[in-house]
């Protein structure tokens, strides 16, 4: 073959290839079709509360066929505008009670939620035929809640005298997350050696409770205070930031006290034990 005519050949080829890549790069383009905008859910919700789940999205010029909900993969809710008979639909989940009169195809109301109500939410958005263009995205919910009532102290003994072994343990309320636990010595927090930690106790309603152990041996500044008294306290914590049923967020905030005082069981003991000590000491 001549080279003219591979040059125009070529010529040919391109002439005829560069409109199929136009049309084929705009249909492409209008192909993305429906696109997800925002998920709004609430990142922790109160115990009981209504919570408010919003999906906004651009169907950019198509026809939308379906929105759904879904929970750790599970569809719960189902709205279908071009079913004139019924355009909502609700699954049974645990965990989940839908407000149909509250919820449309940007939202899902739920209603007193629970604990079986922590999950991942999911929301699906569907074109029409013929593509059927689908998006999704998805976002975790937690449901929250507060201890209602302060922790206890166990173990403590009425009195102590040097040489003296302290175990004690420190419980917190029911709440989901658990409480955050605290020990403090005579006012002044607790070395991390002497604290023994306990696996969180998981109860069958969903709800939490810590134990914080404290160990230590008794010396003659544990009780060398103007009362001669071994102060122990124990501080239980939980902080939240939940979202409210009308989209605000509102900081819950738990802090309570526990309180065990031991006097030191007599001047003498007091004096003996410390002789006691200082002796085990010398010969070790």
């Amino acid at each position: 073959m001549k080279m003219v005519d591979v040059f125009q050949y070529k010529v040919r080829f391109y002439l005829w290839i560069e409109p199929v890549l136009l049309i084929l790069l705009f249909s492409s383009g209008s192909c993305d079709g429906v696109r997800m905008v925002d998920l709004r859910v609430p990142k922790q919700v109160m115990l009981g509360d209504r919570a408010i789940l919003q999906c906004h999205y651009d169907m950019e010029g198509e026809d939308l066929y379906s929105v759904k909900w879904y929970k750790a993969g599970q569809e719960f809710f189902r709205y279908i505008p071009g079913d004139k008979d019924q355009r909502i639909t609700t699954f049974s989940l645990p965990g989940i009670f839908v407000e149909k009169v509250n919820s449309d195809a940007n939202r899902v109301t739920l209603r007193d939620v629970n604990l079986a109500s922590t999950g991942r939410y999911r929301c699906e958005v569907s074109a029409e035929a013929p593509l059927f263009n689908t998006v999704s995205q998805s976002k975790r919910v937690q449901v929250v809640a507060m201890p209602r009532d302060g922790p206890r102290i166990s173990g403590g003994r009425s009195s102590y005298t040097v040489g003296d072994k302290v175990q004690v343990n420190c419980t917190s309320d029911k709440s989901h997350p658990a409480a955050h636990l605290k020990w403090y010595i005579n006012e002044q927090l607790a070395a991390p050696h002497l604290l023994r930690h306990y696996p969180i106790i998981k109860h069958e309603s969903g709800l939490e409770t810590a134990i914080l152990g404290l160990e230590f041996q008794v010396f003659p500044n544990h009780l060398a205070t103007k009362s001669m008294e071994l102060d122990l306290r124990c501080t239980s914590s939980l902080s939240v930031i939940a979202t409210s049923p009308d989209m605000k967020l509102q900081e819950k905030f738990h802090y309570k006290i526990a309180r065990h005082v031991s006097g030191a069981e007599s001047f003498k003991g007091l004096f003996l034990g410390f002789y006691t000590v200082i002796l085990l000491t010398i010969v070790m």
